[in-house]
């Protein structure tokens, strides 16, 4: 008899782990269910923006944050890509890029040489409707890279020697381009969304910048940056 109470006390505390332990796996699995409540978006406070206007109609917008001897500079044009000639798609592009070839008042070298020696960067960025010119740097340097921005943009060169150089470099840039599946879908639902729009200019391809002449270059600055 002690042998049957001693099996059933067995089976009956098995049971009872077995019970317990297929009740913790449920509520493990609730708990895998249900994600747990993201936490409150820390408070994010900016800096208050100042703007103004200069004598020329130049509107300016600054941003300051003291704490950071960093400075970067923006300077958007109307200057994209929808104002390129059906016929001169890349103009917009071509000639942005011109820009940051041969500084006449740094001997002649190019921005991203300059900004390298200073440790900052330059980057270039033609859109559908204005290009943007995003010059990073240390604040020591504030005035050296606005003269660079000035010479930039109101002494260009366009030689034929930096045309053909740019023209190269974006020819198999574009090529490249064509390898990556997400860049040739969104230059094709670009011509399928903006047909017969100047918008649909933005999705140029390599064979488009072979017949822009330095002429062409020139022009288009006259027209869309003075």
């Amino acid at each position: 008899m002690k042998n049957v109470s001693l099996h059933k006390s067995i089976l009956l505390y098995a049971a009872t782990i077995i019970l317990a332990g297929t009740s913790v796996l449920h509520a493990q699995e609730r708990f895998r269910r249900l994600p747990p409540p993201p936490k409150p978006l820390p408070f994010l406070r900016l800096a208050d923006l100042e703007s103004y206007t200069l004598a020329n109609g130049l509107k300016i917008t600054v941003m300051q944050k003291k704490s950071l001897p960093l400075i970067t500079v923006k300077l958007f044009l109307h200057s994209g890509e929808s104002r390129s000639p059906a016929d001169k798609e890349g103009l917009a592009t071509l000639t942005a890029r011109m820009l940051a070839e041969s500084i006449q008042s740094f001997s002649s070298a190019d921005a991203d040489e300059i900004m390298d020696s200073l440790g900052g960067s330059l980057s270039i960025d033609v859109e559908t409707d204005y290009s943007v010119f995003t010059f990073s740097f240390l604040q020591e340097n504030f005035e050296t890279v606005l003269d660079l921005l000035n010479s930039m943009i109101l002494e260009p060169v366009f030689s034929q020697k930096d045309m053909e150089s740019v023209k190269r470099t974006l020819f198999y840039e574009l090529l490249r381009r064509r390898k990556d599946p997400q860049i040739v879908g969104a230059r094709v639902l670009n011509r399928v969304i903006y047909e017969g729009h100047p918008f649909s200019r933005a999705a140029f391809n390599e064979q488009s910048i072979r017949s822009i002449e330095r002429k062409d270059v020139q022009q288009f600055f006259k027209d869309n940056y003075i």
